[in-house]
């Protein structure tokens, strides 16, 4: 009940400082009024590029909404406007959504100044010139409208066509997403359920009659599991293409590390982990086959 009212206030915070991510949750490529929460759906699969170029959203084979509740999600208003994938990429004016395309111009911008500040440094780091960026670098102006798009600048290119595909890039899977969000939620709901189902036989005195739900009550031990790893993956895979939000993207913080070194690494680790394993089921063996102790018949004492 408790991740219930965290998942809420994620989701607010996503829409905030992730909304691409927000927006691929919901498949949603077309931004709205009073946007509806898909309950249950399944995608049509069809490429980006096409959902992007057709006039009308046939996104879904078929779904199942709830009116309104994907902008009462995102702004606990049922009339507010939420954005979608189209508007990220192509940008909104109406609604004050920058384009994918302006923020990599203003990365690419914020790139060379600071190509050009470090080139100063090295060649004269009293001259006008390193002076004059340096201010620069610490004027909130440049740093709000600039500097806060300098992972965009990494996807720059100076052929249009390129610039297209690598905007389209910086969209997260979103069938992976979508799907992961869905069946996360849907565990949830199915806890909470099943929780005030055991609650209610518990008060009545009832539950040892149902044999059939404490057997389900087992087999739900691993949804847990399956909830747990279906947000994970909305979180890394929905953040895509960015380790560090609008700053650094994924391409630019891969580490300089041989493969070998990576190898060695996975190798040790392997031995530990399966050592430890080992270990474990010798020791679970080791106490079954010993067995619970015998209680002594207060009569013979």
């Amino acid at each position: 009940m408790i991740l219930t009212g965290t998942g809420d206030s994620s989701a607010k915070e996503i829409v905030k400082t992730q909304p691409m991510k927000f927006a691929a949750m919901e498949a949603l490529y077309e931004g709205q009024t009073q946007a509806p929460l898909v309950a249950f759906g399944i995608l049509n699969g069809s490429d980006l590029d096409q959902q992007l170029d057709e006039d009308s959203q046939a996104d879904f084979l078929m779904k199942i909404e709830i009116p309104s509740m994907l902008s009462v999600l995102a702004h606990n208003d049922p009339n507010s406007y939420v954005a979608g994938i189209k508007d990220h990429i192509m940008g909104n004016e109406e609604q004050g959504i920058m384009s994918y395309f302006e923020k990599i111009e203003r990365g690419y911008h914020a790139q060379q100044k600071l190509l050009a500040f470090k080139e100063a440094q090295k060649t004269d780091p009293n001259g006008e010139e390193f002076l004059s960026l340096k201010a620069e670098f610490k004027d909130p102006e440049f740093v709000n409208n600039y500097m806060r798009y300098f992972g965009y600048g990494s996807f720059y290119d100076d052929d249009p066509e390129q610039l297209k595909k690598n905007a389209f890039t910086m969209v997260p899977p979103i069938s992976m997403t979508f799907y992961a969000f869905h069946i996360m939620v849907m565990l949830g709901g199915y806890f909470l359920v099943f929780f005030a189902v055991f609650l209610f036989l518990v008060l009545r005195n009832q539950l040892h009659n149902k044999v059939w739900l404490l057997w389900a009550a087992v087999w739900t031990i691993p949804l847990g599991f399956i909830a747990s790893e279906a947000g994970w993956i909305v979180a890394e895979v929905g953040r895509q293409p960015w380790v560090i939000q609008d700053l650094m993207p994924v391409m630019k913080g891969v580490s300089n590390i041989d493969t070998v070194s990576v190898l060695i690494t996975f190798i040790l680790f392997a031995l530990v982990f399966i050592g430890l394993f080992i270990a474990e089921i010798s020791i679970m063996v080791k106490q079954i086959k010993i067995g619970p102790k015998k209680k002594e018949d207060p009569s013979n004492v």
